[in-house]
């Protein structure tokens, strides 16, 4: 893809990362400070294929992809000694 003034943009790239939650689920406010409109009214746990399931079409090649990624952190478990 060339921009107005001729320069390669290349694809766009996207960088994903994965954190694990240590917290206690009311530790999760998505209201922020309250200073700006939140992005999200509600939120919920999903199993990876859940998410793939109530993504939007376009987006579904994407999470299959990432979560292929992360898959063997998905299924570990934190409280497991090494």
């Amino acid at each position: 893809m060339r921009g107005d003034r001729g320069s390669n943009l290349g694809p766009v790239g996207y960088r994903r990362f994965l954190f694990r939650f240590t917290g206690k689920d009311d530790e999760i406010n998505l209201n922020g400070d309250g200073s700006e409109k939140p992005e999200f009214g509600e939120w919920t746990w999903m199993t990876p294929q859940q998410v793939i399931e109530k993504a939007v079409d376009f987006k579904k090649p994407v999470y299959e992809e990432a979560l292929k990624h992360f898959s063997s952190y998905l299924h570990s478990d934190p409280t497991a000694s090494a």
